[in-house]
This record gives structure tokens, C-alpha cells and sequence, in this order.
């Protein structure tokens, strides 16, 4: 048998860039020039892909990653320049953004770029998962909407802007999803 890792890996980190690839040709194919884009991040390989993506096609775009409060390691990462690891993971809705650690690939791919954390709360996070689905009727886990909410929860830093942001994964457990759109 062999590992793929699912995130500290190229092959990962690149296939995880497409994202940010066809993201740019669409914005570039209806000549719209992004401001910022804001990815969720946990282990790095969505995020690294992504703003490696976006910045190589506007040179200017400023990047975002967003994470639960309390578990910003990539923010962390980047701050005290090495990859970081939790001591506790925290129980949170956005599961998919508690993994214990950053990857060394993808904090190397992360560090070429001047990157701003972004921290989501549980409640700003269900509050994205309703926004989606009530506004775009896209069904999407807590931790694939926190970009949304990071952007929803900080309206006056990106008022006026074109923000490019990604929303993954709808892995939601019913009961999480019902309780968000209520």
C-alpha cells in the first residue's frame, strides 16, 4: 500500500491549485480583476494550491486563509515562519478545518506569498452554510463555508472589493445543515 498524503504532497497541492486555475480563467475569461481571494485552510494543500493559482494570474490579488478561532496554525505558521502543530484539536463544526497540523510542502508554498489569517466562529460559519444555500442553493459542510463567513463577518475590510472565494465540500451532516438554514 502506498500514502498519498491529503495535503503535505505536490501532486496533492497541485490537483487542489485547479480550483484556483479555473477560478482565474473564469474571472479572466469575464474580465474581472479579483481584489483578494479567501480559501479555507487546515493542513495547507487547499489554501497552497489555490493562492499559488490566483497570484500567479493577478500578480497584485491580496490572499486570505481563513481558519476556526483557536485553531489558526496556518495563520500561525506563517507568523512565526515554521509549520505549526496544534496541542489540542478542537471539537468544531468545521471538522474539515480542525486537522492537528501544516504541512512542511505546503507552508513552504504558503511563505512565498504575503498571507492574511482570517478566523472564523462556529456561529459565522453556520451563518455562511444558510447564506449559501439561501442564496445560491449550494449545500456546503461548515468548514467548506468559512471563507464565506470570514467574508460575511468582515464586510468594512472588503467593501468595494471583488473577492474571489472558495466554498467546498458538502459533506454536512443533516442535523448541522438543518440547524444552519433555521
Amino acid at each position: 500500500m502506498v500514502l498519498i498524503p491529503p495535503f503535505d504532497d505536490h501532486d496533492v497541492m497541485s490537483g487542489q491549485g485547479t480550483v484556483g486555475l479555473e477560478m482565474s480563467e473564469e474571472l479572466d475569461r469575464l474580465d474581472i480583476r479579483p481584489d483578494a481571494v479567501v480559501v479555507n485552510a487546515s493542513g495547507g494543500g487547499l489554501a497552497s494550491g489555490v493562492i499559488e493559482a490566483m497570484t500567479n494570474a493577478f500578480p497584485h490579488i491580496a490572499s486570505y486563509v481563513t481558519e476556526p478561532a483557536g485553531a489558526d496554525k496556518v495563520a500561525d505558521s506563517l507568523r512565526l515562519h515554521s509549520p505549526q502543530t496544534l496541542d489540542v484539536v478542537p471539537d468544531t463544526v468545521m471538522d474539515a478545518l480542525a486537522g492537528p497540523s501544516v504541512g512542511k510542502k505546503t507552508f513552504a508554498a504558503l511563505s512565498r506569498h504575503s498571507i492574511t489569517g482570517l478566523t472564523v466562529t462556529e456561529e459565522q460559519a453556520m451563518a455562511a452554510v444558510a447564506a449559501a444555500f439561501c442564496t445560491l442553493r449550494v449545500v456546503a459542510e461548515p468548514g467548506g463555508a468559512a471563507s464565506l463567513g470570514a467574508v460575511l463577518a468582515a464586510r468594512p475590510r472588503f467593501k468595494g472589493q471583488v473577492i474571489a472565494l472558495v466554498v467546498s465540500g458538502g459533506n454536512v451532516d443533516p442535523a448541522v445543515f438543518i440547524s444552519a438554514i433555521r
